[in-house]
């Protein structure tokens, strides 16, 4: 039995961009504390190799820190063989980190766009792998491909778009998995992995990223354990997602037609969001329907924080007809009533800017601040 660990697209390094300063290193701290963990799980559950699907660095920008956090991560586990493949973020070019990472021997990574074998012979494993070699790929790198692996467990290491014969990035097909026949296919490129699937006798998953970055990348985050065996002479596989990243993002709509007021609209938000995951949770929370009262979202923010809510989105649309502010001889009546034959229009364009202005208006007359 050979147990390996598949995982992609860790991005370390990334720029976080359109965020302060001390909050980008904070968050490249956390992909480096992630990636230990993956190692940390690949360890504990005994797997002998750790296949990197591309991706691994996020561009050409990287850190002598980073590369020598990776020597360390891969020098403390000599037992364990790490097999990289460069994706089109992390191109294996004159630029390329890993032309100066320095790596140990325990470490290889795959540097031709050709499809290359690389057997490991103390496992009875051989990983056919290849190498982005700048930011795109378009050549098909199973084209007229023929394993030929002696017996040993073949797995296939690749950074790819499945089933998108244009792709730009090394499009492999589904048929062509099937044909060649491989136990397992370990892919990356595609931050959302999906199901762990099957064509022909290959099975193949994308591992998706290893941590969400932004509401991009929402869901669980982490690798697959895979498990490689032989039973009457047949290789047998089966493979299991883990999820190793402590924190998910989310986005959450909730509907508040129901909520007379906004104590009610916490409420309702509150029990809609709440969740016994286990996961340290980042939302952006949607709020939506039709109210007829005055939402601060800033408010509801600081109230819902303690939830994970990060983000708050106000798409609900102002219910100004229960409002009964045709006898109110306020100056909020008043200004309803200048605002009426716009309100009533037949131009939907003029109906939803005089909703608007009558939103804003009443939040402005009530003392509220105004958020556009």
């Amino acid at each position: 039995m050979l147990k390996l660990m598949h995982i992609a697209d860790v991005h370390l390094d990334s720029r976080f961009s359109g965020i302060p300063h001390s909050e980008s290193v904070k968050k490249r701290a956390e992909l480096r504390r992630v990636f230990s963990s993956a190692l940390a799980l690949a360890k504990k559950e005994g797997c002998k190799a750790v296949l990197i699907g591309g991706d691994l660095f996020d561009s050409e920008y990287y850190t002598e820190d980073t590369l020598a956090f990776l020597r360390d991560s891969f020098s403390s586990m000599p037992g364990c063989a790490f097999i990289i493949a460069p994706g089109n973020h992390d191109p294996y070019n004159s630029t390329s980190p890993y032309r100066f990472a320095e790596l140990p021997s325990n470490v290889y990574v795959y540097k031709s766009e050709s499809v290359t074998p690389l057997t490991v012979a103390s496992l009875g494993l051989t990983v056919y792998g290849y190498a982005f070699t700048s930011q795109s790929h378009p050549t098909r790198p199973l084209d007229g491909f023929a394993r030929n692996d002696n017996g040993n467990y073949s797995v296939l290491l690749a950074h790819t778009e499945l089933d998108s014969p244009l792709s730009q990035y090394a499009p492999i097909s589904r048929a062509e998995l099937a044909s060649v026949g491989f136990d397992y296919a370990a892919l990356g490129h595609i931050h959302n992995g999906g199901d762990i699937a099957s064509a022909g006798d290959t099975i193949y998953a994308y591992s998706g990223c290893l941590a969400g970055r932004d509401f991009g990348e929402c869901g669980e985050k982490g690798g697959i354990i895979v498990t490689l065996d032989t039973l009457n002479g047949k290789h047998t596989v089966s493979a299991e997602r883990v999820r190793i990243c402590p924190w998910g993002y989310e986005i959450a709509s909730v509907p508040l037609d129901s909520a007379p007021d906004e104590d009610s609209a916490l409420k309702l938000i509150t029990e809609a969001i709440s969740s016994d995951k286990g996961i340290d949770r980042v939302i952006r929370l949607c709020l939506t329907g039709q109210v007829c009262y005055e939402l601060d979202p800033a408010v509801m923010l600081r109230s819902l924080s303690k939830l994970g809510v990060k983000e708050i989105k106000d798409e609900t649309v102002f219910a100004y007809s229960t409002l009964a502010l045709d006898d109110d001889f306020s100056l909020r009546g008043e200004f309803y009533r200048v605002l009426k034959p716009k309100l009533t229009s037949d131009d939907p364009a003029e109906r939803e800017r005089a909703v608007k202005a009558l939103k804003y208006g009443l939040s402005a007359l009530g003392g509220c601040d105004i958020e556009y």
